[in-house]
């Protein structure tokens, strides 16, 4: 059964709520039109209650993170963050991390179904150091605020932020964790607020003048942007190098750390089996995830996420593609339920 969002009953009186991924999602509010021309011209307000904190606290708290995830995280600064992942010993994903340093404390923020596993896993290798890992599931509710004018919202000079710079912020009578979004994300803003405090920030964000959002025109904006997704575009099953995301995800540069040997060595002398791409898809039908790449008579990979870009005025998707095959530009097929349709390949973000 889907997992519903900390705000399920106060999304908005229209709200059409849609499983995606492990989710109970608002996925019409205003329409998919509005929704959509409200991110790319004005500012919207989006429930992302998705997210879980694990803090680590401790005065070994980033010797231990330098030598367990796969990011250099020893230069960070309170107010700072950056990407990660945490590994298995094969290289396997166990989980995309977002790393906010604190002056006490990190923060790890993940996606909440993986935070009992990804704490359990960083106290099998918590050994003798002075830390403290703290699983604060549904603890807190994330709300982003996306679009060209959603700075005028928060009137808080985020102008200079760089992404995953963090701050609090008190805007009257509310005070919250403000995150620059990601990267590779534009005109976003994460807003980390108390649980109990989060119904009181939705009213009062919507008093600000921000329109709540659906999440069909949120996940449009995000392929768009070449955004990838754990647990949507991403599995437990992926390599890192496979998923596009090395250069936010690995630095080349740090000591060892789990699964870096499997990592280095295909980064270094070999391509990965299959590579995370775009396609450009010709007709309006949008593939489920799940749905089957092929060149010629040959099967050549599964698509993840898609959707329909009003500004292109294509359907764009998210797929794995094989070894041999992932080039830009390559024409293919995308199988639907009696034919198929061409797709272009290419680089994310498109």
């Amino acid at each position: 059964m889907p997992y519903p969002l900390l705000l399920h009953s106060r999304h908005h009186p229209n709200a059409e709520y849609e499983s995606i991924g492990e989710w109970l999602v608002p996925w019409h509010i205003n329409g998919f039109a509005e929704d959509y021309k409200t991110l790319k011209n004005e500012a919207g307000l989006i429930d992302v209650s998705t997210q879980a904190i694990i803090e680590i606290s401790g005065n070994d708290r980033i010797d231990f993170l330098q030598r367990i995830t796969s990011q250099d995280v020893r230069e960070l600064k309170p107010g700072q963050g950056t990407q990660a992942a945490l590994l298995t010993a094969n290289g396997k994903i166990i989980s995309t991390l977002i790393v906010l340093a604190h002056a006490e404390s990190v923060w790890l923020l993940c996606e909440a179904p993986l935070a009992h596993n990804i704490t359990q896993t960083l106290e099998k290798y918590h050994f003798s150091e002075d830390l403290t890992i703290t699983n604060q599931e549904r603890s807190h509710a994330v709300f982003v605020l996306k679009g060209p004018r959603a700075e005028v919202f928060i009137k808080n000079d985020v102008a200079q932020m760089e992404p995953l710079a963090h701050r609090t912020v008190t805007l009257n009578p509310l005070q919250f964790h403000l995150m620059q979004g990601p990267a590779l994300t534009q005109n976003e803003y994460w807003c980390i607020i108390p649980s109990l405090d989060a119904p009181q920030a939705w009213d009062f964000f919507q008093k600000l003048g921000l329109k709540p959002i659906g999440w069909q025109a949120y996940n449009a904006v995000r392929i768009e942007e070449g955004v990838r997704w754990m647990g949507i575009d991403i599995t437990e099953e992926n390599l890192i190098p496979e998923t596009g995301l090395s250069p936010w995800l690995i630095s080349e540069d740090k000591g060892c750390y789990v699964g870096q040997e499997v990592v280095t060595r295909m980064l270094s002398y070999g391509s990965a089996n299959k590579r995370c791409m775009g396609l450009i898809l010709e007709g309006s039908d949008i593939p489920q995830s799940g749905t089957s790449i092929w060149s010629d008579d040959q099967e050549i990979g599964r698509i993840t996420s898609s959707a329909y870009s009003l500004d292109k005025k294509q359907v764009l998707a998210i797929g794995y593609i094989k070894r041999g095959f992932y080039e830009a530009g390559k024409s293919v097929q995308v199988a639907t339920d009696n034919s198929s349709t061409r797709a272009v390949l290419s680089e994310l973000p498109f």
